[in-house]
This record gives C-alpha cells, sequence and structure tokens, in this order.
C-alpha cells in the first residue's frame, strides 16, 4: 500500500492518476433479463443525443455508464448534463465521479477533492459510505471511514460530519482494478428509455391531462408522437399554439424530437350537432377522434394509442362511456391516467413543464361543443344506431386529406 504524501494536491495524491468522470446508473434496464443489452444500447443513444458527446466516450463499465471527460471541462461538462440527464428515462441517478487506482493515497485525495469542490459550491456538512466489492483490500469500512473522514475534516475545516441529512454524501466503491470516488449524486427520471417497448399516438387536447399521459408513456419507453384535432374557426390560432408548445415541452424529455398531427375536426362537429342528440355528442366526437387516430396508427404503424382519461373525471371517462369510445377503434388504447386524481396529475404537470401551457384560456374542440347534460351511462347500441345518421368514412376521408404536421 502506496503511504506517500504529495504535498502538491491537497488530498495528497496526483490529479493525473485519475479519470474524471460522469457515473451513471439505470433504473429498470438492469432488471430485463435477456433484453439488457438492448436496453442499455438504447439508454446509450438517447443519452448522447441529449448531450451531444462523442459516442467514445459513453462506455458500460462494472453494471454502469461511465462519461469520461478531462478535469479543464468538469464544471460546464456538469452544468450542461445536470440540466440534460434528468429527462432521460431510463437513469435511476448520475453523479460526478473519479476513478483511481487501488491505492489509499489516490483514494484519500480524490475524497478530498470531492470534498474541498463541495465546500466551493457551499457545502457545510458530508458523510462517507464505503462499499469494498474488493476483500482483498487490507483496511475494513470502518477504519476506512475513520481515516478517510479524518483527512476530509484536515482538509477542508468548513465541514461537519452529518450522518442523517448531509448536504454532501460521498460515496467510496472498492474494486480489484479500481476505487470509484463520486458525489454530487442527482436523481434520474427513472422508467425505461425511450424507443424500447414499442410506440404511441397520444390524443393530445390543449388541456392538463393529455400531455402527462404522453409523458407517463414515454417513461415506460414508448417513442410518442400526437394528433390534436382543432376546429377552425371555432379555435383560433392561440389554441393551436397552445398545443405546439405543449409539444415543445414535451420535446425536452425525449432524445428525438415528437410530431404533432393536426386534424381539422369542425366540419364532423358541425354535423354531428346537426344530427346527433345533445346528450351524445362528447360520446360520437370521441369515437371519430378514435377511428381517426386509429387510422393514422395503421398508416404510420404505432402500436397503440394513448389518451388521458382518468376514471370519473368527466362525463365521457366512466366505464361504460369508456368502453363504447374503444368500441370505435380495433386499436390498443392506454389510459396512464386511469387511477390518478386531478391533485397527482396537476403536480406532476408543473413538474414536466406543461401546466402553465395547459391553463392558458384558449379553449380545444371538445369543449366548445360539449353538452349542457351530457350522458353519463351510455349504450353503445343506442350510440351506432345514431351514428348511421352520419356518412363515417366520408367526414373521416375529408379531415384526413387536410392533415397537417409539424
Amino acid at each position: 500500500m502506496n503511504l506517500r504524501r504529495n504535498s502538491s494536491d491537497p488530498g495528497g495524491g496526483e490529479v493525473g492518476s485519475a479519470r474524471h468522470l460522469i457515473l451513471i446508473a439505470f433504473d429498470e434496464v438492469a432488471l430485463k433479463r435477456g433484453q439488457r443489452s438492448r436496453f442499455i444500447e438504447q439508454l446509450r443513444r438517447n443519452i448522447l443525443d441529449q448531450i451531444d458527446c462523442e459516442p467514445g466516450r459513453l462506455a458500460l463499465r462494472h453494471g454502469r455508464l461511465e462519461l469520461e471527460f478531462r478535469p479543464e471541462s468538469e464544471d460546464e461538462l456538469w452544468r450542461r448534463c445536470s440540466s440534460s440527464l434528468g429527462r432521460v428515462f431510463g437513469i435511476k441517478w448520475f453523479g460526478r465521479a473519479e476513478a483511481v487506482p487501488v491505492d489509499l493515497d489516490a483514494l484519500e485525495a480524490a475524497v478530498v477533492r470531492r470534498a474541498i469542490a463541495a465546500v466551493e459550491s457551499g457545502a457545510r456538512t458530508f458523510k462517507l459510505e464505503h462499499s469494498r466489492k474488493n476483500k482483498a483490500f487490507p483496511i475494513e469500512s470502518q477504519e476506512l471511514n475513520r481515516r478517510v473522514g479524518a483527512r476530509v475534516l484536515q482538509a477542508a475545516p468548513e465541514l461537519s460530519v452529518d450522518v442523517h441529512q448531509p448536504e454532501l454524501l460521498i460515496v467510496v466503491e472498492i474494486r480489484r482494478d479500481q476505487v470509484t470516488v463520486f458525489a454530487d449524486r442527482q436523481p434520474g427520471a427513472d422508467g425505461l428509455p425511450i424507443g424500447t417497448t414499442g410506440s404511441a399516438l397520444a390524443l393530445l387536447s390543449g388541456g392538463i391531462y393529455s400531455p402527462v399521459a404522453a409523458w407517463y408513456s414515454m417513461k415506460r419507453g414508448l417513442r410518442v408522437e400526437c394528433v390534436h384535432f382543432h376546429s377552425p374557426p371555432y379555435t383560433g390560432l392561440k389554441a393551436e399554439e397552445k398545443v405546439r408548445d405543449l409539444v415543445h415541452a414535451l420535446n425536452h424529455w425525449t432524445p428525438e424530437p415528437v410530431r404533432l398531427l393536426l386534424v381539422p375536426f369542425s366540419r364532423i362537429q358541425e354535423e354531428i350537432a346537426e344530427r346527433i342528440p345533445a346528450e351524445y355528442w362528447t360520446i360520437v366526437q370521441r369515437r371519430f377522434m378514435q377511428r381517426i387516430a386509429g387510422r393514422l396508427a395503421e398508416q404510420c404503424g404505432f402500436d397503440a394509442l394513448v389518451v388521458g382519461d382518468s376514471i370519473g373525471q368527466v362525463a365521457s371517462q366512466t366505464l361504460s362511456n369508456m368502453a363504447a369510445i374503444d368500441a370505435a377503434s380495433p386499436h390498443l388504447v392506454l389510459r396512464p391516467l386511469l387511477g390518478f386524481n386531478k391533485a397527482d396529475i396537476i403536480a406532476r404537470a408543473r413538474t414536466i413543464g406543461t401546466y402553465e401551457i395547459s391553463i392558458r384560456p384558449f379553449e380545444d374542440c371538445c369543449v366548445l361543443f360539449a353538452p349542457r347534460k351530457p350522458a353519463i351511462q351510455c349504450d353503445l347500441k343506442v350510440v351506432e344506431a345514431h351514428e348511421r345518421e352520419l356518412n363515417q368514412d366520408g367526414l373521416i376521408d375529408e379531415a384526413l386529406e387536410s392533415l397537417t404536421s409539424s
């Protein structure tokens, strides 16, 4: 064991002997037996898309991804990563780290460097944790904590120990080939990497719920695109701008931009208002949306549709009404918010950046053509009988002919 001290470094070790890293730990990816390598590679591609770095610098090692960088670029890279990696699904946590030789001097030096950097950022309490995966390392964890902690307090007297709620947690992992020291651990977005579980078309209104449903679908590894039904001249440019801004907010969570499909819906709504009893307007409108979204899903190869329904929140979201709406299309319909209450959904909308956009006072097409007394428990046969009054295929074809995308 090397016990020499190097006065050129506050921790007593050579800075140049360390590899400077950002460690990235997986969430559920590690549990996917038989698919693990595919999930990790997709996560790796998604990370590279988010932080824009050379692929060779991001490698799998010891069951985690390591992003290696030059020490002089650490602060700039950390700023980029701390704002980007927290929005990559599939990451459990990430943090700044150093990988040094299996040597007590090098270990202590790396810990002290992390501590001093944290003090400069305002930290005043710390805690050390050790993991001796290399059982041949001659010092037990308790003694190692005592010795290394004393070195930290000597080099950074501004710090004190707090084992319950430390401002700085420094973790030391001792392996056979290296010692890894990491701190500044930040939470990831959890979930599965986008692109690992399929694709879905999300029906996006201008409200609070549907963008949150799209976000939760992304978190489960789905590549998501959005379709919005607008009703000119009943809805104006501000309502359309609102939806584009919602998509822009969702783009912060995806490796590739989310495409938005815009379908004109006013002609269909006018026909429904003229020929269908008012109590069924909402159900029939939703059935038309489901049919059109199903056509688009078939054309574009989507595996499912996503809607923002939560049981009992509005009249169309009773079980019988949802069943009647789903009967309009054979496609699988996902409802990620089914068991959430309104407060839960609003809280999530705030954290993902869609809430303030959703509450802008520009109404979507469903609100404008909403009946005063909608049917709560509809009979599918009755709905289908009323729909025979409409030229369903002709109206859908006409709407799709005027579809635009962005």
